[in-house]
């Protein structure tokens, strides 16, 4: 535990650094001279900073392996950053402490220090996540030891998903100095996010609660679910991806209710939105808030700020774009439909297309691939009845609001309110985000927060005209001890208590089979194998299909000569 609370800082000082670097300068090139945020919004400059540092990353992953010099290289950037912006930063933390002095009470500094400690015991604890030992921590060593190899994919196609998060994942696994690969980003990110949601609660300036006060209870609501509390050790990337969602739709919300009318914060939520899809590919629909700050800036003719951000977000998307063309040979895996690529190392179609129906008819609740496209009568009653009770009144109350807020925008464009636009479009985008995750692969853990966006716009609206003080101290209260509950459940539930070093990554049973002339490691009796055991091939049957590109691990993987016509499933068992 003290180990992660030393991890937090470091990762928490160089974010805010790096992150408050980036925001001065996207400022000054954008010709933006006021802030674009208020003095408060500790959580953006880090969010920022992890943007930035993911980036990085995946930069320095193209070169070699992510370790002692990719660390000391942040550092030294930090340091820089921290003497050329130290006046500012210095104003900066002078107004927040002010304001921190004016409107924060004893209790809420209780509430804040409390969640520190539950998650910093949490996050030192085991790695529940069964992903986390079936690909995570193997995709996240490949990362500490070599970088990006090409044709990974070939080894085990779930490395092809390339998130870009376990880049960052290994920049902070501090493995050099601490002799194990750390896991406590997650944690660090669950903090984050929640102490943002406590903290900005307009409950506590006895106001009315409005549309992102729901969003940002839904942060709460979202880690009262088992299984998300249960991600917060690991280090997969669910949590990051459905956490930013919410976080962006509530930050949004809060500078329209404070009537923001610059183009930058907006603009800086959609680069945040961008980094969101390189975690993850499901969070895609969040990218078409880019519309308000690009309609903005069109109407004012704002050309340079066009350029900055178009470039911004180039930047952002593009490394990770890169790494999947190195790693699965494919611009978008596994969306094979997409190839524009003729590489040596290229997975065969066949593997993505049968994981993307894998994907789809997990998510939808059918074991059997086959049943991917099975019609709506047949997979739906099996889904349905797998929901927990009260996952099913959040699936009735979604269809409910859909309904209602579809008679909502109705109203909204007859009238022509053309100064609520922004806030119909992230209710468009809202429902987009609901509509696509149920109609692809609608399993819980990718997509319960997708299912609080609706009710809490909802709820939001009718807050905003009606509402009594008590009734918000109700519904805040409620929303928190969901969450917290189960957090203190799972902490709980620990057999051990890692007070100084967390929780190494599980030891799987694995056994040795000879491959090209080096020993590989194969799991025994499942298919997941953690961390150690590595280089490693969740299928030995995959072994006879791939080969080494020129004899070299770090030169990677490609299908040898007779088996690229061949059709396999998603495991490398040919089938054809």
């Amino acid at each position: 535990m003290i180990l992660i609370i030393l991890s937090w800082l470091w990762i928490g000082i160089v974010s805010f650094l790096l992150g408050f670097a980036a925001m001065q300068g996207i400022r000054k090139v954008a010709g933006e001279g006021k802030a674009c945020c208020k003095p408060d919004s500790v959580e953006i400059y880090v969010l920022m900073g992890l943007l930035c540092l993911t980036i990085y990353s995946q930069i320095f992953s193209l070169v070699t392996g992510i370790g002692f010099a990719a660390t000391i290289i942040v550092g030294m950037l930090c340091l820089v950053c921290a003497i050329v912006f130290r006046i500012k930063i210095k104003l900066y933390f002078i107004m927040l402490m002010s304001q921190i002095r004016r409107g924060t009470s004893i209790l809420l500094v209780l509430m804040v220090l409390l969640l520190f400690l539950l998650l910093a015991y949490i996050s030192a604890g085991q790695t529940w996540h069964y992903d986390t030992d079936l690909y995570h921590a193997q995709a996240i060593r490949w990362i500490e030891e070599f970088g990006v190899v090409k044709g990974l994919g070939n080894l085990h196609n779930r490395f092809a998903y390339n998130s870009a998060f376990f880049c960052l994942q290994a920049l902070f696994s501090m493995k050099f100095a601490v002799n194990q690969s750390l896991h406590s980003l997650n944690g660090f990110i669950t903090f984050l996010m929640i102490s943002y949601a406590l903290c900005t609660l307009n409950v506590w300036k006895k106001e009315r609660l409005k549309i992102s006060d729901f969003l940002k209870i839904g942060l709460f609501i979202y880690f009262g679910y088992l299984e998300n509390s249960l991600l917060i050790s690991s280090p997969g990337s669910d949590l990051l991806t459905l956490c930013m969602v919410l976080y962006v739709s509530a930050k949004w919300a809060e500078f329209l209710e404070r009537g923001e009318k610059s183009p930058v914060p907006y603009s800086i939520l959609c680069l945040l939105a961008v980094w969101t899809v390189t975690v993850k590919l499901s969070a895609a629909f969040l990218v078409f808030l880019t519309i308000y700050p690009a309609v903005l800036m069109i109407r004012e003719k704002k050309w340079k700020q066009i350029a900055v951000f178009m470039i911004a977000g180039l930047v952002v998307v593009l490394h990770f774009l890169i790494r999947n063309v190195i790693i699965s040979g494919y611009l978008v895996y596994p969306y094979a439909a997409v190839d524009f690529f003729d590489v040596d190392w290229k997975m065969a179609a066949s593997v993505a297309a049968d994981d993307s129906r894998e994907i789809m008819a997990w998510g939808r609740g059918m074991t059997s691939r086959p049943l991917y496209d099975a019609d709506f009568s047949t997979w739906f009653p099996v889904w349905y009845d797998n929901l927990q009770k009260e996952m099913k009144v959040l699936f009735i109350a979604n269809i409910a609001c859909m309904v209602f807020l579809t008679v909502y925008l109705a109203w909204f464009f007859l009238k022509k309110r053309r100064e609520d636009w922004p806030s119909a479009l992230l209710l468009l985008v809202s429902m987009a985000q609901v509509i696509m995750w149920f109609t692809t692969a609608p399993l819980l853990r990718y997509g319960l927060a997708y299912m609080l966006l609706l009710p809490a716009f909802l709820a939001g609206l009718v807050c905003q005209k009606s509402g009594s003080r008590i009734m918000a101290w109700a519904i805040c209260v409620a929303g928190i001890y969901c969450g917290m509950s189960r957090m203190l459940q799972v902490a709980g539930d620990f057999t051990e208590t890692h007070w100084k070093r967390p929780a190494d990554y599980n030891w799987k049973d694995s056994r040795t089979v000879v491959w090209e002339n080096m020993e590989i490691y194969v799991p025994d009796g499942s298919d997941s194998i953690g961390y150690y055991f590595f280089p490693s091939t969740p299928n030995e049957a995959r072994l006879e299909s791939i080969e080494l590109r020129t004899g070299k691990l770090a030169d990677g993987f490609r299908l040898r000569e007779g088996y690229r016509d061949r059709v396999f499933n998603s495991s490398g068992v040919v089938i054809e």
